[in-house]
């Protein structure tokens, strides 16, 4: 698919709306691909300016996406217009569907056990054909304990998912996505910061499943 971008504050914005966006991480996964998307917000830009490894994994995205809405202001008064906001509390559910319609393997990184057990199960609950999802929640620092990390990067290499939902926060999130993408040979990864958290309804702004799904 051929994409149009736009460059501002010094990142090169893929300009896709939330339709072409899961058009091209479907065709990512049937390549097979080893890729990442990045969901930048403005906190993320002002990282980019101190974290040269952070800068470095913007620079390899396969996909940055625009998050925060002053972004998108921005590129309207500097007309560069980007067309739509894709953050990852809308992409996430998207993906979901994607997952059901596909049967691709979804594995979720990260969160809280009790609320990613609970997104899970308000997914399956909804979707017509069930598909196969699994998570995982390290302990805190887990990155930085040579054990602990593999045996995260073991349970998601074990699971062999389409699709890796990290939720760690930023950049922890894109960090490991990005020190260990090739071990972990996933078509797509992603750091979704508290996506999950709305998909399991802890956040006053419950994302409503049933939109997507009926």
């Amino acid at each position: 698919m051929t994409m149009d971008n736009v460059s501002l504050f010094g990142v090169s914005f893929n300009n896709l709306d939330m339709e072409k966006t899961i058009q091209e991480i479907d065709l990512i996964i049937q390549n097979s691909n080893k890729k990442y998307l990045v969901t930048p917000n403005v906190d993320h830009i002002v990282k980019l300016k101190s974290d040269k490894l952070f800068k470095k994994i913007y620079d390899n995205a396969s996909l940055i996406l625009a998050d925060g809405m002053p972004i998108i202001i921005s590129s309207k008064l500097l007309r560069k217009k980007l067309i739509e906001r894709v953050t990852g509390a809308d992409l996430v559910p998207q993906i979901m569907k994607l997952a059901e319609q596909k049967r691709y393997k979804v594995f979720i990184l990260g969160a809280k056990k009790e609320v990613a057990q609970r997104a899970k199960d308000k997914v399956l609950y909804n979707c017509k054909t069930p598909f196969l999802i699994e998570s995982y929640s390290p302990p805190f620092g887990f990155e930085k304990n040579n054990t602990e990390n593999l045996k995260a990067i073991r349970k998601i290499k074990n699971f062999g998912p389409d699709i890796l939902l990290v939720s760690l926060g930023s950049p922890k999130g894109e960090k490991f996505i990005y020190q260990n993408l090739e071990i972990l040979n996933v078509p797509i990864s992603m750091s979704i910061g508290a996506a999950i958290d709305f998909l399991a309804g802890k956040k006053n702004e419950l994302l409503k499943l049933c939109r997507y799904y009926h």
